[in-house]
Order: C-alpha cells, then structure tokens, then sequence
C-alpha cells in the first residue's frame, strides 16, 4: 500500500511540474512592433531579437540579459538595450491586444515613454 501511495504521489508531483513549466514558456515565438513599426522585435523563451531598418535593410540585434515575470497567462520582460530600460508587457498570450500589450522604454535621464504593441504568434 505504501509504495502505491508512493507511486501515485510521484506521478502526481512530476504531472503538477510539467503543467507549471508548460504555462511558464512562451511557445513558439511572437512577434511585436509598434505603430508605423517604428520599433520591431521577436520574442523567444529567453532572448529578445530586436529588428532595425538600416540603409542596407533589416539587422538583428539580440538582447539576451533579461528578466522575465509571469502572470497568468501573460508575462512582462525587462532588459537593457542601447543604455535603456526596455519593459515589454503582453498581457495574455492566446489573445493579443493593443490595450494590454505594451512597451515602455526609459532613458537614463529617468524619461520614458510607452507604446501600444501589435502581436502575432509565429
């Protein structure tokens, strides 16, 4: 009886791990940019590639210290790019909206400024 019980405990606890780490990833990528895609990037699990317009076309530039939190099904991103604070905020990942999805940047000075962000799932 005991290793039953030991047995059914195990597949419990590691079914109760798989849900929280599947709820945790962002699957697949997303893909943001603000209007007039002005600033355009690509979020994956654990980097943020941004997306420039150069005279020569588009260059990548990825940003890979970030911190992420999760809440529900949506999570905020912080990360350092080109001497600013970049916030990105998605607010439920099964259903997009410029309302909830934003991207706050704040200069040294301790100016910020906020964008509503258009997402897709790739």
């Amino acid at each position: 009886m005991k290793t039953i019980r030991a047995i059914f405990f195990t597949i419990l606890t590691l079914s109760f791990m798989q849900v929280i780490q599947a709820r945790a990833a962002v699957h697949g990528k997303i893909e943001c940019h603000t209007p007039r895609m002005k600033k355009s990037f690509v979020i994956f699990n654990n980097k943020v590639s941004f997306l420039e317009d150069t005279e020569r076309g588009r260059m990548v530039a990825s940003a890979k210290t970030l911190r992420t939190k999760r809440k529900n099904n949506g999570f905020t991103k912080i990360l350092h790019y080109w001497g600013q604070r970049h916030e990105i905020h998605v607010g439920n990942v099964s259903k997009f909206s410029e309302l909830n999805d934003y991207l706050t940047i704040r200069t040294a000075k301790g100016h910020e400024i906020t964008y509503p962000l258009t997402c897709n799932q790739k």
